[in-house]
This record gives structure tokens, C-alpha cells and sequence, in this order.
């Protein structure tokens, strides 16, 4: 309703003031027409003798002064009923003006109903459309945003991996130069190795040779046996002879020692003497440890073979 008055404020007002006008007018002008007269009462006539003729003509002058008045009330009635028309013509003019404004303002109403209507569907089609757009805009972006989160993932892994081979290629190319340094190393020290262990062999058979020079002049002079048999005599004296032994023992005995004549390890070789009678030669011969040195330190032998016979 408040918006109908502000639209049509302006017609409503000038459809009242012209409204007051018309009555206005409609009522000043049947005041102004005066009252519808009436005819006038009649005199009373005193009776008196006239003459016939006098008569007939004030009859006749009544007659036509009825007549006239008859004429002028008709006339007026008329054109009372003419106003009257007039009148009810303009009422129903204004009234078919007034509906026809009420109408037409009914259907301004309404097309401004439909009109606002129209903006408002427009005005939401436009709003979703700017939704839809600013969702489409925000999904673009977020889409973007995911293509440049994704490339820089791809770019941070690729420089990940190039940096990993980088290392792994230096870690490989460090681990072959030190290989490369100890096989070198490895290859000098067998080289070394080598070259000692060869000069020891030949130290070792210059020395032999020499050693085997000296045992033959030894052994032409005699001096191995009375060796073997020194070491033999001691051990026969540092043994204890066990009940188990019966005469005629004879053993070989095989003896491992070190320069100096320490004793390093005893082992048999063909015995007739028990375990217990083993046992004993073996306990004599740690007893005569050291083993007295050779006559000539060429005669020296580290594995000894000896015969254990002790004399009944």
C-alpha cells in the first residue's frame, strides 16, 4: 500500500482536488436555480355581480396565466431533470474515471508487481549466474593452484632425484677411486709382500743351502748323530718308567721345537708301549726341555725324529 501511495501519490490528489471542484460546482448551481416555484394560492374573490363578458375574459386571462405558469414549471422541472442527468452523467463519468484510474492503477500495480518481480528474477538470475561464475572462477583457481602445487611437487621430486643421482654418482665414483686407491695399496703390499716373501725365500735358501752345506760336513764329520743322541740320552734320563713298561720298548718319537731348544709339541710314530708308557715318554720329553743345542748351529732341525730305547 505504501509503495502504490508514493507511486501514485500525484494522481490520487489531482482526481480528489478535480472530484471537490465538480461538486463544488454541482452545488452552487442548484442553489443559484432558486427554488422551484410553486403557484401562487389563490386570492379569495369577493362575490360580487360583474358582468358575464368581464368573466370570461378574467377566465380566459387566468386560463392562460395557469397555462404559463404550468409552462414555466414544466420548463423548470425540465430542466431540473436535464441537471439531474447532467449531474448523474458527470458522477458516472468521474466514477468510470475513477475506476478507470483505479484500474489502471491496479494494472500499474500490477506491472510493477511483475516488473519488480522481473528484477528480482533477474536480479537472482544475474545473482547465481554471478555465484555460478565466482564458484567457476574459484574452481579455476583452485584447479590452478592445485596444477602449480602438483608442478611444483613434479619440479622439488625431479630436483630431489637429480641432486640423489648426483650423490649417488659421486658416493660411486668415491667409493670406485677408493677401491681403485686400496686395490692399488692392496696391489703395492702383495708387490711388497712379494718381493719380501721372495727375498726370504731366498735368504731362506741361501741360508738352507749354506746350512745344507755345513750339515754334509757335519754328517761326514759325525756331529748329527752324537746331536740326535745327546737329546735322546736326556730324555731317557728325565723319564720315569711306568709299572706297564716291559723290556725291549722302542719308540719313535716325533719332536717339534723352537731355536733355543724349547719343546713346542711331542707326537708318536711307531710304539709298543701303551697309552700310559706314551704318556711318560711324552712327560720327558716337556722334562728335557729346553734340548740341548746342536755342536754346530747348522745342525739345528725344528721337526726332530727320535728313537726312544732305554736300556733294560
Amino acid at each position: 500500500m505504501g509503495e502504490f501511495v508514493r507511486q501514485y501519490g500525484l494522481t490520487l490528489a489531482v482526481s480528489t482536488v478535480a472530484h471537490v471542484v465538480l461538486f463544488g460546482l454541482l452545488f452552487f448551481g442548484f442553489s443559484g436555480s432558486g427554488p422551484i416555484p410553486q403557484a401562487p394560492s389563490q386570492p379569495v374573490i369577493e362575490a360580487t355581480v360583474v358582468d358575464a363578458r368581464v368573466l370570461d375574459q378574467r377566465s380566459a386571462q387566468e386560463e392562460a396565466a395557469r397555462q404559463e405558469e404550468q409552462a414555466r414549471l414544466e420548463a423548470a422541472r425540465q430542466e431540473q431533470e436535464r441537471r439531474q442527468r447532467e449531474q448523474e452523467a458527470r458522477e458516472r463519468e468521474a466514477e468510470e474515471r475513477r475506476e478507470a484510474e483505479a484500474a489502471a492503477a491496479r494494472e500499474a500495480a500490477r506491472q510493477e508487481r511483475e516488473r519488480e518481480a522481473q528484477l528480482a528474477r533477474e536480479a537472482e538470475e544475474a545473482a547465481e549466474r554471478a555465484r555460478a561464475e565466482e564458484a567457476e572462477r574459484r574452481q579455476r583457481e583452485e584447479a590452478e593452484r592445485q596444477r602449480a602445487e602438483e608442478e611444483r611437487r613434479r619440479e622439488e621430486e625431479a630436483e630431489r632425484q637429480r641432486r640423489e643421482e648426483e650423490r649417488r654418482r659421486q658416493e660411486a665414483e668415491e667409493r670406485q677411486r677408493q677401491e681403485e686407491e686400496r686395490r692399488r695399496q692392496e696391489e703395492e703390499r702383495r708387490r711388497q709382500e712379494e718381493q719380501r716373501q721372495q727375498a726370504e725365500r731366498e735368504a731362506q735358501l741361501r741360508e738352507q743351502m749354506a746350512a745344507e752345506d755345513r750339515r754334509r760336513q757335519a754328517e761326514r764329520a759325525g756331529l748329527l748323530d752324537q746331536y740326535i743322541s745327546l737329546i735322546e740320552q736326556r730324555i731317557v734320563r728325565n723319564w720315569v718308567r711306568p709299572p706297564t713298561a716291559r723290556s725291549g720298548l722302542r719308540c719313535e718319537v716325533r719332536v717339534r721345537q723352537a731355536p733355543g731348544g724349547d719343546v713346542l709339541d711331542v707326537s708318536f710314530g711307531t710304539c709298543n708301549g701303551d697309552d700310559v708308557v706314551r704318556r711318560s715318554i711324552e712327560a720327558a720329553v716337556f722334562r728335557s726341555s729346553p734340548l740341548p743345542d746342536p755342536p754346530d748351529p747348522a745342525l739345528f732341525e725344528r721337526n726332530l725324529l727320535l728313537i726312544f730305547e732305554p736300556r733294560d
